[in-house]
């Protein structure tokens, strides 16, 4: 058939002579001639007479290509997703004939040839080599890399070549063959103005066959949308009335053509179910950044409990010794810059060994539970209550003069002395001593060893002046009790 029809004048007689000689292939032929893809007036009965109004060109590919359909048993016995390859082809080439029919209706048939033997190279490799497009398509399909890529990385050459240089020694016109060549590629063609319309509708219409076959069709809806208006200046209304006809015809076109093909859902439903998918992505996306947030809040807040916790004692959950001890060389540093004063206060609960053999150690521990949370109501917030060690407290009191000092003490002292505390019913009175200090860092240069030393002597005093009493060590006794000692000499 291929050498009957080369030639420039073709006998249609012996064209249709062979063509008769096979059953099957004549009557495929006479069904696509009598099916809307032609759209004769008049049925046509004869071989003859479809040759004679087909012309030679539109035999010669329909011959082909219902040969190539044929070869469906040696390409599954390869491996080849045959009934997927003719599925794309298919629904390429009623794309590129709607294409064409509203670019020029007289090229339709050309486009549809065009698009329906578009990717023969991929066949013809599969069934030459299918270890290596079986290698082809994991990569494709893991790693992204295009398809002509990693033909000629792992064969040596791409399905478009192999396509056509099978069409140039089958003899196929340049209508065909040039669409093989070049769909995928449009600027690369040959300047020839009819064929280069040719071979945008067979680069559009592979582009718009994608939208039924990939997991996800909306880039390749957008893509043809955009290129449909760069290379045909299709309008969106038109392709999307085009997306519509392409779904009816593909169903009706593949029984013209003995394919068990059917497309249940329109590129229209294709896109919704698409959107659909990304809405439920999107929104399983936020309820998992949601989850992520308040699992990062959770662990933020237990980090600072968990540091909370670390730096409270864990009797009275006012803050222990260790922190008291950081605070309050951060407040010496920052009064020494600021030049503000910096008090501290140590207080002591008088005869707490006589609560505890009295009343035993479960209600010593009530009672500093209780005085700690007096303490809590009399301080400023700024202010810094700790857990010296035992029945002892510390209070750090930033920008806080000596005579504001010993007034807070007072009021802490008169607060536990007025407290009524009740141990197995009985009533309990419980009194204070405290010693106050205070420094003026960016003045008098004194450090906080000096400062504690400073409330320590003064709550020494306290106690022995008889107990529940505040007693302030003045700036003289603070400057004397921190003087250097005066060095030795040797005689």
């Amino acid at each position: 058939m291929l050498t009957l029809s080369s030639g420039e004048e073709a006998d249609l007689r012996e064209l249709s002579r062979v063509i008769s000689q096979d059953v099957s292939l004549s009557s495929k032929i006479l069904r696509v001639a009598n099916s809307p893809l032609y759209g004769f007036p008049t049925p046509v009965g004869t071989i003859n007479k479809a040759v004679s109004i087909m012309g030679t060109n539109s035999v010669r590919s329909l011959v082909l290509s219902f040969s190539l359909i044929d070869m469906g048993e040696r390409g599954r016995s390869c491996g080849f997703d045959y009934t997927r390859f003719w599925e794309r082809s298919l629904a390429t080439a009623v794309a590129a004939r709607q294409l064409m029919t509203r670019c020029d209706a007289s090229c339709a048939e050309e486009a549809f040839i065009a698009g329906l033997l578009g990717n023969l190279g991929e066949m013809l490799l599969a069934l030459s080599f299918p270890e290596r497009m079986r290698e082809v398509d994991q990569q494709v399909a893991v790693h992204g890399l295009p398809r002509l890529e990693a033909e000629r990385t792992l064969i040596g050459v791409d399905h478009a070549e192999v396509g056509a240089e099978a069409a140039r020694r089958w003899r196929l016109p340049p209508q065909i063959a040039q669409p093989v060549r070049y769909h995928h590629d449009p600027p690369r063609a040959m300047d020839d103005p009819g064929l280069e319309r040719l071979i945008r509708v067979a680069h559009l219409a592979a582009v718009q066959a994608e939208i039924f076959f990939a997991v996800d069709p909306r880039p390749y809806e957008e893509q043809f949308q955009r290129r449909a208006e760069e290379l045909l200046d299709l309008s969106p209304q038109v392709c999307r009335g085009l997306c519509a006809d392409i779904h009816a015809e593909v169903n009706e076109t593949a029984g013209y053509f003995g394919l068990n093909l059917h497309f249940d859902r329109s590129v229209e439903e294709i896109l919704q179910e698409a959107n659909q998918r990304l809405g439920e992505i999107n929104l399983a996306y936020e309820q998992a950044n949601r989850e992520l947030v308040r699992a990062n809040r959770d662990l933020k807040d237990k980090a600072a409990s968990l540091e909370r916790l670390a730096h409270l004692d864990g009797l009275t959950e006012v803050y222990n010794r260790r922190f008291f001890q950081t605070f309050l060389y951060s407040e010496h540093s920052r009064t020494a810059r600021s030049g503000h004063p910096l008090a501290l206060i140590l207080a002591d609960v008088d005869d707490f060994k006589a609560l505890n053999d009295s009343f035993g150690h479960v209600a010593g521990d009530q009672a500093l539970r209780e005085i700690c949370h007096i303490f809590r109501q009399v301080v400023r917030d700024y202010d810094l209550v700790s857990r010296y060690g035992g029945e002892e407290f510390a209070f750090v009191l930033p920008e806080t003069s000596l005579d504001e000092a010993g007034a807070l003490a007072d009021r802490l002292r008169n607060a536990i002395a007025e407290h009524d505390f009740r141990f197995d019913e009985k009533a309990r009175r419980i009194t204070l001593s405290l010693g106050v200090s205070a420094i003026r860092p960016a003045h008098d240069r004194m450090g906080v060893d000096c400062l504690m030393r400073g409330a320590d002597q003064a709550l020494l005093k306290a106690k022995s002046a008889g107990k529940n009493k505040v007693v302030l060590l003045s700036q003289a006794e603070q400057e004397a009790l921190c003087a250097p000692l005066p060095s030795s000499r040797q005689g």
